[in-house]
């Protein structure tokens, strides 16, 4: 990755401007000095408007928000499946059917939205030859499949609540030995 970085025609205008100085005998440190040009021109500030408008940042801050949130829900989920705290296993699989629920709907979001957007002229400039790649088929998959989860998530709480009460009505009918 640092050979790529550092074999960049830009890297190599920026090192020509590298020059070793002395505040000490034994200190020095490397001064570099970059022409405001390359990283705040107006050209670039063009570029920076026109690449992403407002609907890809929030497209990438809803895949954030759902990264975070399934997150989330794998920690409470392993909590869970290492039965760690049995009393409060109801309670973490309805958090994590809330995370997973919550996940969906911006995975969604992001998923209508960039498919709505993508051929849109402003940010690309031949439209026509683009094309939606399997990262977008496997964010559609990702969509279906937390849905497919929150449920199954939902449906095994109500589970656990059954067994809980079964568990419970078995202990109190027990006949005491005698």
């Amino acid at each position: 990755m640092l050979v790529l970085v550092f074999t960049s025609p830009d890297v190599q205008t920026l090192l020509t401007n590298v020059s070793m100085t002395s505040c000490d005998e034994d200190l020095y440190f490397v001064m570099v000095s970059v022409p405001a040009t390359l990283s705040f021109s107006k050209r670039q500030d063009s570029e920076r408007s026109v690449d992403g408008g407002g609907w890809l940042m929030f497209v990438q801050s809803m895949m954030t928000l759902a990264l975070m949130f399934a997150l989330g829900a794998l920690v409470l989920l392993s909590v869970v499946l290492m039965r760690y705290m049995l009393r409060f296993e109801i309670i973490f699989l309805l958090g994590a059917f809330i995370l997973e629920a919550i996940t969906a709907v911006p995975v969604f979001l992001s998923v209508a939205v960039f498919g709505g957007m993508c051929f849109d002229r402003s940010w690309l400039q031949y439209p026509n030859y683009n094309h939606l790649s399997w990262a977008y088929a496997l964010a559609v998959v990702a969509f279906f499949f937390h849905t497919l989860a929150a449920v199954m998530l939902l449906g095994e709480a109500f589970k656990a609540r059954e067994r809980r009460r079964r568990a419970n009505n078995l202990i109190y009918n027990m006949q005491p030995r005698s």
